[in-house]
């Protein structure tokens, strides 16, 4: 087979290398889940400010949260203490040390402690969020539990997730655990169930990826306006 990088243009154009990949919420969550050894449950929420006829392209104009839930046994230590006060910590979800391979897997996924302090401090950031789609009591939700907490009803605990955050490991480099160049989000689809939906994701390699930007975070833009993005 041809190499497609090998193709003459009339005008000698050179091509961008890079290579697209469509990942759906269930790859993602089959990647979390084998990265952390046990299975989990969770669902998505698409945030969309998008006109009928942007979708599925202009994803800057969407907001995907992630929520999981965790029984106790997958992801804190075991205490085998009887006294009094060790059974109350335990029933309220308080004083559990979590199980550190575990935090390892999900620490890169979840949003800083202070986003609420954050997001204060930036109105920029906020302004941003909301042109995503994420404003309101999903936004007020996500700022009174960024980390991980505990229900006693059912005895479960939660935490909030960046899937793009999980995507972008997705395509790291196994040998390096880093990317091969820069990752992209160029379309969210328009699922009528979050949890069904699917990101285009492009990964532009080389040349590509140095016009992108190297840390392919903070564009100029960011720089010459003073805008700070923590999310």
């Amino acid at each position: 087979m041809k190499n497609i990088f090998d193709i003459q243009t009339r005008a000698a154009l050179e091509p961008v290398p890079c290579m697209h990949f469509t990942i759906s919420t269930s790859e993602v969550v089959k990647f979390l889940q084998n990265e952390l050894g046990f299975a989990i449950d969770c669902d998505f929420r698409l945030c969309d400010n998008r006109a009928e006829w942007e979708k599925p392209t202009h994803p800057e104009k969407t907001y995907v949260l992630m929520r999981a839930i965790f029984r106790p046994e997958d992801i804190t230590m075991n205490s085998d203490s009887n006294d009094f006060i060790d059974r109350h910590l335990r029933a309220s979800g308080a004083g559990m040390q979590f199980k550190s391979e575990v935090m390892k897997v999900l620490a890169p996924f979840m949003y800083n402690q202070n986003l609420a302090t954050a997001l204060r401090q930036f109105p920029d950031e906020v302004l941003r969020l909301q042109q995503q789609g994420l404003y309101g009591q999903a936004l007020e939700d996500l700022m009174a539990r960024p980390m991980p907490f505990y229900d006693t009803v059912n005895n479960m605990w939660g935490m909030y997730l960046e899937p793009v955050q999980i995507i972008k490991q997705m395509l790291s480099d196994p040998n390096t655990n880093k990317s091969n160049g820069v990752i992209k989000i160029g379309a969210v689809s328009k699922a009528a169930n979050a949890s069904s939906l699917t990101w285009g994701v492009n990964l532009y390699l080389g040349t590509a990826a140095n016009a992108m930007g190297a840390n392919g975070r903070v564009s100029v833009d960011d720089v010459f306006t003073g805008v700070k993005s923590f999310a």
